[in-house]
């Protein structure tokens, strides 16, 4: 027997209530009585019975309307820059005197937040950090926040990489609040679904920040080059940055273990992806080969640029020189371009094949996605391409004073180890063709601007 005060005290939602009242009680022999509603499962003749269904779907408008009232109260409170979350953002706690709507810093937590910033820009991976934060045992944010979650995996109590990735891509370290960025599905779903950054509700300056703009958009630039990368025993100082002069798409590197004389030796290659698809030339690079001649490199154009201000002379025979690289361009474009157009004339006439007949739709499907995904490489190579030309045809890098420069490129020169913090600063992009010719683009037109007979004639 079960027994409730009115038929809401059941259950809201009414396909669920009706399913119990009408199927799930009958049939497990279950007395069902509801006593304000004078509803009682075991009279046959209750004429309470039949406007059951009709209160059901009444008490469902009611949790609908409430629902709505809730997530209203919630927005406004969001738009006028109140902190609405259960739990406050690692690095931060709610600020009790402002009725909790407000984040003050918390200062252990904080400065663990500016040590993992700290410590990526300096080179080490999430992974690393993740060992740091263990074997100083630095409570994760889930336990430090004491979250209430239902599910604790076994590495609960320890930092995870994806727990330093989340707080390495937060904005709230810029005293920003982004709030209404996932919703429920609906007022009986508990599943949430991501909303377009369009629609977040963002507030400038809600709070004190912990993260300055510089630090925070020099690691967002690293976490961009390092996309998609797994965890390896050995760290690739050039991995993010390198891309394939034909195809313009990143490069991969790979590790083979190769036998000679009953030994085991390790080699690092730098290949392209496409190749083995068979939309570029196959080529293998020695890493360690290339990364030790790109250095060299780098370090021979820093010692040019520490020489004195030479580079305005420079600047105009390499106007010139991009003018010859923009037209090879410009030539490669249209040849791309005709491709683009020849795969679409393919793909309109498999469609008129399969209009006719001619062939089965599983056969126009497999046609259709490789010439859709083949001619979409295209496009995009394409676009890397105008990408060059933009930079290029530009009388600007990034503009900075040249002592601005010349700082940077001390700093390289002075480092005893060169890590991705200390390249990325300087370089933008390399890339490497069919017979290994390395193309560096550096951050700045003062860098740029050297001919090569000059940096030939420097001694690193």
């Amino acid at each position: 027997m079960v027994i409730t005060k009115d038929l809401s005290r059941l259950g809201r939602d009414y396909i669920k209530t009706g399913f119990y009242i009408e199927s799930y009680f009958p049939e497990k022999n279950i007395r069902y009585v509801s006593l304000l509603d004078n509803l009682d499962t075991f009279e046959e003749e209750s004429s309470a019975s039949d406007i059951t269904p009709f209160k059901a779907v009444l008490n469902d408008m009611y949790a609908k309307d409430i629902s709505k009232k809730i997530r209203s109260v919630c927005r406004q409170k969001r738009e006028s820059g109140q902190y609405i979350s259960a739990y406050p953002p690692y690095g931060y706690k709610k600020d009790e005197t402002d009725e909790k709507a407000h984040l003050i810093i918390d200062e252990f937590a904080g400065e663990v937040v500016k040590r993992i910033f700290n410590m990526y820009v300096t080179g080490l991976t999430s992974y690393k950090i993740c060992d740091v934060l263990n074997a100083e045992n630095i409570e994760p944010p889930a336990v430090y926040l004491d979250m209430k979650l239902v599910h604790r995996s076994k590495d609960y109590y320890k930092w995870r990489p994806s727990s330093v990735q989340k707080i390495l891509k937060n904005e709230v370290y810029l005293g920003k609040l982004l709030q209404g960025k996932t919703k429920k599905l609906s007022y009986k779903s508990k599943k949430k679904i991501d909303l377009p950054r369009e629609i977040w509700i963002v507030e400038e300056n809600a709070h004190e920040p912990l993260i300055d703009i510089e630090t925070f958009n020099k690691v967002q630039k690293i976490l961009e080059r390092k996309y998609n990368t797994r965890f390896r025993n050995r760290e690739y100082l050039l991995k993010g940055i390198t891309y394939c002069h034909n195809c313009g798409n990143k490069l991969n590197f790979v590790t083979k273990t190769e036998k000679y004389k009953d030994k085991k030796y390790e080699r690092r290659y730098v290949v392209c992806g496409t190749a083995t698809k068979g939309r570029c030339i196959k080529q293998y690079n020695n890493y360690d080969k290339l990364e030790k001649e790109i250095l060299d490199y780098i370090k021979k154009v820093c010692l040019l640029n520490t020489k004195g201000d030479t580079y305005k002379k420079a600047i105009l025979k390499k106007k010139n020189d991009n003018t010859e690289i923009i037209n090879d361009y410009l030539a490669h474009i249209k040849i791309l371009e005709e491709k683009c157009n020849n795969i679409s004339k393919k793909i309109e006439q498999i469609y008129d094949d399969k209009l006719n007949g001619v062939i089965e739709e599983n056969d126009y499907i497999r046609y259709s996605e490789k010439f859709i995904k083949e001619r979409k490489q295209i496009s995009e190579n394409i676009e890397s391409l105008k990408e060059k030309i933009k930079i290029l045809s530009s009388d600007e890098n990034k503009i900075v004073t040249n002592q601005e420069v010349k700082e940077l490129t001390n700093k390289f020169l002075k480092a005893e180890y060169i890590n991705k913090e200390i390249l990325f600063d300087i370089v933008d992009r390399i890339e490497i063709d069919e017979n290994k010719k390395i193309y560096i683009h550096f951050n700045f037109k003062q860098l740029n601007a050297y001919d090569e007979r000059d940096i030939e004639n420097v001694s690193a």
